[in-house]
């Protein structure tokens, strides 16, 4: 006899054999005996659970002549010709590969014509999400009114990727992700028909990999049964698979949680030459760490068995927040992996820094060391089972005519005007107000404007830097007047918007404590290219040789800016 594979061999046939999905069988079952039968369906979820078996037997229960209870008798020519795929009324398409507009024209030309045998026409459509959407488009008038014989079924992973106006047109059922109990129960009855033995924690160690779906779980345990043979146990699975050992897994987990750097590579390095795959690797200290995770959080353990009962002390030991913390981290590993490839390096990487988490502070400690005024330590060195280096030499300390030229910058840097404007706020100080405005000598006048920036940087900082670049020239009881360096026109028009005139005005009667008002004029000086000393033509060698070479002479002068001299 030819040997039919686990997952064909033992798909379900009809509503009740359906794993998981017993609300979605319910209501389709009830629908067929009420002959309240939709025009579409849609049926969404994960990759595995169901959903094309499910069409499948909609299709059968539909067509079947003899049909009893919403079920069909799977012993017909139509049920059988359906469950192999062979159906002329029953037309499987694959989305992925048929997917343009042409497919779908198809589809909607060929929907007028009645059965050949079956009482309706069933298009099934895999993986609908990978339609175009000129695809999609051309679907929706048949969609929305299909003759009475037509009805069509979507299957797809991705809903969110649909068109609105397709999603309005069905009607949608959400399949579940399969429990680990519901797929050992599922898995146990497959080793008892085919004289399998396998312990209850192989098939949940294949429940948990399947993560869900029991086409993959059925999958896994056929290669395991080809691998291993009618007897199964858990080095059976780690072998078949590409696993790490438990025993090496727990080991690799204490060595993270200790903080032991060098036994950690040591431990990568032995699953990198028992070919173990990077990923794979990632993945089971990805569910090890879920699972101390759910054991801490809830005392009553991890759903399903996902714990290792033998790393208890170990996640006692991490705490929940380290636990978390590393969690994390092998996720956003998964990422970088996918985006930068380098799979051993990304893996080592992230598991040193899961060893260097030892360092880390949870933030209630951290709040409880400033509430009693500890300091926060820095972070600890990795701890490593290595001998440790000689340490090095501490670097001479520098000599003191070093010490004495840095003495000065350290006590510039801590300046005391800047203590002044974070301790005390310039409006509240009141030590400006003893400025004075009386005329006195250009010492004065400079001290006086250099206050005012100081102010002025309590309030707008490119104020502060466009108020420095004046010269202050006059000062009275009543007023105050800079001016603009020359070629400066923009600070110019800057400093006369009515904002910045408002805030010099503030900022001279908080120091002054009366109004003062703030002229600014254009600079009597010349620009350095015009009050430059003139020279005579004749002198530059460049005009004295075009002179000599027409046998002319310079009658006129023009400067760059267009003036005559």
């Amino acid at each position: 006899m030819t040997y039919e594979v686990y997952t064909l061999k033992y798909r379900p046939k009809n509503f009740d054999d359906l794993v998981g999905q017993k609300a979605v069988a319910e209501t389709l079952k009830r629908a067929v005996q009420q002959d309240r039968v939709a025009n579409a369906y849609l049926f969404c979820g994960s990759r595995g659970v169901g959903k094309t078996s499910m069409a499948r037997i909609l299709a059968k229960a539909l067509n079947c002549p003899n049909a009893v209870g919403g079920e069909p008798c799977n012993h017909c020519e139509i049920c059988e010709s359906i469950g192999r795929g062979e159906d002329l009324d029953v037309v499987e398409i694959d989305g992925a590969s048929n997917r343009g507009i042409d497919d779908i024209r198809s589809i909607r030309d060929s929907a007028g014509y009645v059965p050949t045998r079956a009482r309706r026409k069933i298009y099934i459509i895999d993986e609908v999400h990978m339609l175009t959407i000129q695809a999609f488009n051309a679907l929706l008038k048949v969609l929305e009114e299909p003759p009475g014989h037509v009805l069509f079924v979507f299957a797809t992973t991705d809903p969110n990727s649909l068109p609105d106006t397709i999603l309005s047109r069905c009607q949608r059922h959400e399949f579940r992700r399969i429990s680990i109990e519901d797929i050992v129960g599922r898995l146990r009855e497959i080793c008892d028909k085919e004289g399998i033995a396998a312990g209850d924690e192989v098939l949940k160690a294949i429940a948990v990999k399947a993560e869900g779906g029991l086409r993959d779980s059925i999958s896994i345990l056929d290669q395991v049964v080809s691998f291993a043979g009618n007897e199964i146990d858990e080095q059976d699975l780690e072998g078949a698979l590409g696993l790490l050992p438990r025993e090496r897994l727990q080991g690799l987990v204490r060595s993270l949680a200790a903080g032991d750097a060098s036994a950690v590579l040591e431990r990568l390095a032995e699953a990198d030459q028992a070919g173990i795959d990077p990923q794979e690797l990632l993945q089971q200290l990805t569910e090890t760490m879920r699972g101390m995770m759910l054991r801490l959080a809830d005392p009553r353990g991890a759903p399903g068995g996902l714990q290792d009962e033998a790393l208890d002390d170990v996640a006692s030991e991490m705490g929940l927040d380290r636990v978390m913390y590393v969690l994390k981290l092998f996720l956003n590993t998964r990422g970088d992996i996918r985006r930068g490839g380098h799979e051993r390096i990304q893996v080592e990487l992230a598991c040193l820094k899961a060893a260097r988490s030892t360092a880390l502070l949870g933030l209630d400690d951290v709040l409880a060391r400033l509430d009693s005024g500890a300091t926060v330590p820095a972070a600890v060195p990795v701890r490593s089972s290595s001998p440790p280096r000689p340490a090095a030499r501490p670097a001479q300390s520098p000599s003191p005519p070093e010490q004495a030229e840095t003495k000065p910058i350290v006590e510039t840097n801590a300046s005391e005007p800047v203590v002044e404007k974070e301790s005390q706020p310039a409006p509240a100080d009141p030590a400006p107000r003893s400025v004075s405005l009386a005329p006195g000598d250009e010492a004065s006048l400079r001290e006086l404007w250099a206050s005012v920036c100081r102010a002025m940087k309590t309030k707008s900082a490119l104020l502060a830097s466009s108020l420095a670049k004046l010269q202050p020239v006059e000062v009275n009881e009543k007023r105050l007047v800079a001016s603009l360096p020359p070629g400066q026109a923009f600070l110019g028009r800057q400093l006369r918007e009515p904002d910045a005139q408002r805030a010099i005005r503030d900022v001279l009667e908080q120091l002054v404590g009366r109004p003062v008002a703030f002229d600014l004029r254009e600079s009597s000086a010349k620009s350095p290219a015009k009050s430059a000393p003139k020279v005579r033509p004749e002198d530059d060698p460049v005009v004295r040789k075009f002179v000599e070479h027409f046998d002319g002479g310079v009658l006129e002068v023009e400067n760059g800016e267009g003036d005559l001299p």
